[in-house]
């Protein structure tokens, strides 16, 4: 069941939990298209690992609501701050998917003698290197660029005929048609937000994260560049790269069954 947490501001986020209550907290940030759904497996894994999944709803998405003065990544952790105080979490892992990866890296930086792990799959590199940015096709440098200095609205707009669009590509029981509409909801300010944050100074370096960090990828993806992702690993002090098989942008089952053992491991 979808929980609702307000912040001292007034401001809403929404989770869901999934495996053990009274097990090791570990906080899970989704894509850019996305919801605190998740797969029924992923609930049977987290319960497997022992581990308590919190599955967040970043804001602007769903039934969180907009942050109009989240300006930076690095706010991230000050604004969940309450909620993991509300929680009683004292430590906890953090997994970042895609878009949510700077999110993850925000809670690691943020947090440093709270986050013990961190794991992200499918992950967005560190846009703010040169090196990183060359590494996407130059269209996409356009479109980032653009994203930089646009109003929220603007961006938002612009993201309407994609959602649109791969709102219809779902059936209505799908996983993915309800990250589509958590995406879509207020008027799309959380996929403008993401958009925008992850081209502008994140407010914390890649160096700051100095917990063991596990990376999978796809050397295929056609959304990341596999380059750009073997870039961003010399900022990581202490980070693994794997390989994901299957070609695909999106983390396979054996990616995330992969994960999940890692995480058993660690909690040994």
């Amino acid at each position: 069941m979808k929980q609702l947490f307000t912040t001292n501001s007034g401001k809403q986020i929404a989770y869901r939990t999934y495996g053990h209550a009274d097990c090791f907290p570990v906080i899970l940030h989704h894509g850019l298209v996305g919801s605190c759904d998740l797969l029924p497996y992923w609930d049977i894994k987290a319960k497997e690992a022992g581990i308590n999944l919190i599955a967040i709803e970043r804001p602007g998405y769903g039934d969180s609501d907009p942050d109009e003065n989240m300006h930076q990544v690095i706010d991230w952790s000050e604004r969940i701050s309450p909620l993991l105080d509300s929680l009683n979490i004292k430590t906890f892992g953090s997994i970042g998917i895609s878009a949510g990866t700077p999110y993850a890296y925000s809670l690691a930086a943020g947090f440093p003698d709270k986050v013990e792990r961190v794991w992200i799959l499918s992950g967005v590199p560190f846009l703010m290197d040169k090196e990183v940015f060359a590494c996407y096709p130059k269209v996409e440098q356009q479109e980032y660029t653009y994203y930089k200095t646009a109003p929220l609205e603007a961006i938002a707009n612009k993201f309407k005929d994609y959602l649109d669009k791969l709102y219809n590509t779902y059936d209505e029981t799908s996983i993915m048609r309800k990250g589509v509409e958590a995406t879509m909801k207020h008027n799309r300010l959380g996929i403008a937000r993401e958009a925008k944050l992850q081209i502008t100074d994140w407010g914390f370096k890649l160096e700051q994260i100095v917990q063991p960090t596990t990376l999978w990828h796809s050397v295929t993806d056609d959304i990341i560049p596999f380059t750009a992702v073997q870039k961003t690993l010399p900022h990581l002090p202490n980070a693994t790269l794997n390989i994901q098989k299957e070609n695909s942008h999106f983390p396979s089952e054996a990616t995330v069954l992969a994960m999940f053992r890692e995480i058993k491991e660690f909690l040994r």
